[in-house]
């Protein structure tokens, strides 16, 4: 059912000031399972297992049965290359790199398998190369990250003169929302759908994730464009797709309508991941305090959280949309690291030990395939290997070890071992458990981190003052309105939708022939060859390319690229220390 925004418009019209509510931390005492009962080494071996199992009953580098949809392959990436960011290894590196090169070859462009092509696709192939490159320190993962935001923003971003205009950025038609629909520009939306002009669906499944990639870049390389960008799509977000309480499926601006039967767990995801990054970025305590309210009002929706705090989207074992909420608990992980040591940390830590919890006891397969895991995560355990069962899960336990207290006991008697004989598994650097290596340079990394956090947050904060950034204060938007702490708006409570997964079986339309793609289209050329990419219906061209990348990189190679690499060195060490050595300082300090 559409509903029109004039019929909420009573809970819109002051979203920036929802922006400022913070949000209610407290546990919920229904919540089961909040506690970790087990050490860090043995969550480690669970989340190895579970990676290892994943690769030898389905290799995410080629088409198999066991991996019928293209964001089946670009998850199994992602988590992969997550595990490995966490534990401060690079025992999937040659699995991820190789794999993502030989798989993306089959693909349109590289980025795009399904017909008609979407946009979100390839943003979700430039998240996963950015995971990738972030844990790996390869350029042409970054390269290929930018390649897929450029084909985005060149076809399908709306930038101020498109939303003016309610022409262009690849549309065919006119999208102008009507008269008195809002009072908020629709600058910073993506168009869904690449190949069908005159489709005008702005979804939270591609400008939540361009948010999100945006927000990634600019940390990474400094470009203020992609500053604007991020800052653009979060106010598009806010003001046409949050309701208050959870983040609308979809918006078609030339109706004024809101989709409101579809509200699934990743539409919130890349939302809340993209909102951390750019609140810890910018040090901004309004959108600190957003995320929080955020936080507190997604996990628990009954739309998809059950009383006992466990996310219940999806309850068959045999249906492939549960790798979702895997996704819902990465962007939850991403919040609770961009926020150490916090009430928010803890709240997300108990969400997500919730579903560990409840994986292990509800989800895992009885011995000797207790390295397999079904797609729900409250009942049936599943009798054989379920690919999806596996993506989804390993979000959970990647995050649950990433802040699981160390000790020196051994595995429990119920965790698999990880197998080290596979070929598909090349260890690059050290083993599993880096706990001794960790203790042997903490004295020395620590230093290293005290200097690095101190050049990096000096080369930050002038970087903030060229293009108008606040850190800390509130915030000031496109708008021009300045966002103050106002309680004006109550949520806007939605019930649970009994239709919700019409949305993935949108996504999943069926794959047109990869070989014969193949032969048709430019997916044979590397990804971050800039190609056709600056090419747009609407004359724009990427400010962010791969050769301005590679570009600055050549002029700056001295200590300015130095400072350049350390927000990726910063995280690195981090991850290393945390919860090896002690109590370590905020990644940023205010």
């Amino acid at each position: 059912m559409l509903i029109s925004l004039f019929t909420v418009n009573f809970f819109v019209s002051s979203a920036w000031s929802r922006v400022a509510m913070a949000g209610n931390l407290t546990t919920p005492t229904s919540w089961k399972g909040v506690t970790l009962n087990l050490s860090r080494s043995s969550c480690e071996e669970l989340a190895g297992a579970a990676a290892m199992a994943l690769v030898q009953e389905a290799d995410p580098s080629t088409p198999n049965s066991d991996l019928p949809y293209d964001d089946f392959h670009i998850s199994s990436f992602a988590v992969l290359a997550l595990q490995d960011y966490y534990s401060g290894n690079t025992t999937w590196g040659n699995t991820v790199t190789n794999g993502i090169q030989a798989f993306t070859k089959r693909l349109s462009d590289g980025l795009y398998g399904t017909s008609p092509r979407v946009n979100s696709e390839a943003l979700y192939w430039g998240l996963a190369y950015f995971y990738a490159y972030r844990t790996y320190n390869q350029s042409w993962l970054l390269d290929s990250a930018i390649s897929a935001y450029n084909k985005t923003y060149a076809t399908s971003f709306i930038d101020d003169t498109v939303a003016s205009s309610g022409s262009g950025a690849g549309r065919n038609i006119s999208f102008r929302p009507p008269p008195g629909c809002t009072n908020w520009t629709i600058a910073g939306g993506v168009f869904w759908n690449l190949d069908t002009l005159n489709n005008t669906t702005i979804n939270s499944e591609t400008v939540s994730p361009f948010m999100a990639l945006s927000s990634y870049l600019y940390e990474e390389t400094g470009d203020p464009f992609y500053a604007q960008t991020t800052q653009m799509s979060l106010e598009f977000i806010i003001h046409h797709l949050w309701n208050g309480t959870v983040v609308h499926d979809s918006f078609f601006p030339n109706t004024c309508t809101l989709d409101d039967t579809i509200f699934l767990t990743y539409n919130q995801a890349w939302f809340v991941e993209g909102l951390s990054v750019w609140a810890n970025i910018t040090r901004n305590d309004t959108l600190t305090s957003f995320l929080t309210s955020v936080v507190s009002s997604v996990t628990t929706f009954p739309g998809w959280t059950l009383s006992s705090g466990v996310i219940d989207e999806t309850g068959s074992n045999s249906d492939d949309s549960a790798i979702l909420k895997g996704i819902f608990i990465r962007g939850l992980a991403e919040a609770r690291a961009r926020n150490p040591d916090t009430d928010l940390a803890k709240y997300i830590e108990a969400y997500i030990l919730v579903q560990f919890n409840s994986l292990l006891e509800n989800s895992r397969a009885p011995a000797p395939n207790n390295s397999f895991y079904g797609t729900s995560w409250f009942t049936s355990r599943p009798q054989s290997f379920i690919a999806a069962g596996n993506i989804a899960a390993l979000d959970v336990l990647n995050a649950a070890f990433s802040f699981a207290t160390p000790t020196s006991d051994s595995p429990t008697a119920s965790s698999p071992s990880m197998s080290t004989s596979s070929s598909m598994a090349t260890s690059t650097g050290s083993d599993s458990n880096t706990g001794a290596i960790a203790g042997g340079v903490v004295g020395s990394a620590a230093v290293t981190l005290a200097v690095i956090v101190g050049l990096f947050l000096y080369r930050r904060r002038s970087r903030a003052k060229r293009i108008g950034l606040s850190f800390g204060g509130p915030f000031t938007g496109n708008s021009g309105v300045m966002v103050e702490d106002e309680n004006t708006v109550q949520p806007f409570v939605l019930p649970a939708s009994p239709s919700r997964l019409s949305k993935w079986q949108r996504f999943n339309s069926p794959r047109v022939d990869r070989e014969a793609l193949t032969a048709s289209s430019p997916g044979d050329a590397p990804l971050h060859d800039s190609g056709d990419a600056h090419n747009t219906t609407s004359g724009r061209e990427p400010r962010s390319t791969e050769g301005d990348v590679r570009d600055r990189r050549a002029m700056s190679e001295s200590t300015d690229h130095d400072i350049a690499e350390l927000p990726t060195l910063v995280r690195r060490l981090n991850t290393l220390l945390q919860g090896r050595g002690g109590e370590l300082p905020p990644e940023y300090e205010g």
